[in-house]
């Protein structure tokens, strides 16, 4: 629908909706969720259900090739991603016995079970990083979470110049 519904961000919401459509009778095994700015190989979808069942995880988040376009993109998003990496150890999120628990939305896979025992996009609905706490809610009701890189299989260009690039950074500090 054009609206949304009090308490809810937009992309939880399309989230939400998307997984809520799927009839009792198609119940997959795994919701696989990717931005409409990323493209992907074939094998991107095999390999990442392969890659989390052989690692037993509830909720595998992959990190793509970041296609960077204009000057100020290739400028301000290296130094952006360079402050995460020093704020964020993948170590500690991928490690079941530490709380630690990070995602991006760019791309998740999740077991259906572990997302409807979580409350899914629901349990996340009024927040701006859905992907963060949705895999904080994972991770918090004992499922197993990973960040991997996954830069051969799937790429984006998440800005087109300086407006772009200010206002999405902008969305994600102010959080």
């Amino acid at each position: 629908s054009a609206d949304l519904p009090a308490g809810w961000k937009g992309k939880p919401h399309a989230c939400y909706q998307a997984a809520a459509a799927i009839g009792a009778a198609e119940r997959p095994k795994w919701l696989c969720f990717i931005d409409a700015d990323t493209q992907s190989e074939p094998a991107l979808l095999r390999s990442a259900v392969a890659a989390a069942e052989a690692r037993q995880l509830d909720l595998l988040s992959l990190e793509p090739f970041q296609v960077l376009g204009s000057f100020w993109e290739r400028l301000i998003i290296p130094a952006c991603f360079f402050v995460v990496a020093f704020a964020q150890d993948l170590r500690r999120v991928n490690n079941p016995g530490l709380p630690d628990a990070a995602a991006n939305g760019q791309f998740i896979l999740i077991r259906m079970a572990q997302y409807e025992a979580v409350d899914g996009h629901r349990g996340v609905r009024s927040e701006i990083s859905e992907d963060t706490a949705l895999a904080r809610h994972v991770k918090n009701a004992g499922g197993r979470i990973a960040v991997l890189g996954a830069e051969k299989l799937i790429r984006t260009r998440m800005y087109r110049g300086l407006g772009e690039v200010w206002a999405g950074l902008g969305k994600n500090a102010l959080q």
